[in-house]
């Protein structure tokens, strides 16, 4: 089952596999017509993840669970994993131009 770390690989897996999200017992969840939970918004779901420092692991079923973000993958080199690390790698070199000089 992969991990997904992004909203736009959550939202692909739930059209294809006819997945709303929702809220059980406060958990995010993805369920499918007539399933148990609370339904609610993309947002919600995706707020609830984070407060919970959690991400999606997805089955080929369609069906998900919740684990822990530190047992996640690390970023898929997609084009937004990309430009946060780049964005990160320059804010690293520019403070690292900044500081003082070390003792000699």
């Amino acid at each position: 089952m992969p991990i997904v770390l992004d909203h736009a690989g959550i939202l692909d897996h739930a059209a294809r596999h006819g997945r709303s999200p929702a809220l059980r017992d406060g958990a995010p969840v993805l369920v499918a017509a007539g399933a148990p939970g609370e339904r609610c918004g993309w947002g919600e779901l995706f707020a609830a993840l984070d407060a919970r420092a959690e991400l999606l692991d997805l089955a080929a079923d369609g069906t998900s669970r919740t684990v822990p973000r530190s047992v996640g993958p690390c970023p898929s080199p997609g084009p937004g994993a990309l430009r946060a690390f780049l964005h990160q790698a320059a804010a690293t070199a520019r403070a690292w131009r900044r500081a003082p000089p070390g003792p000699g």
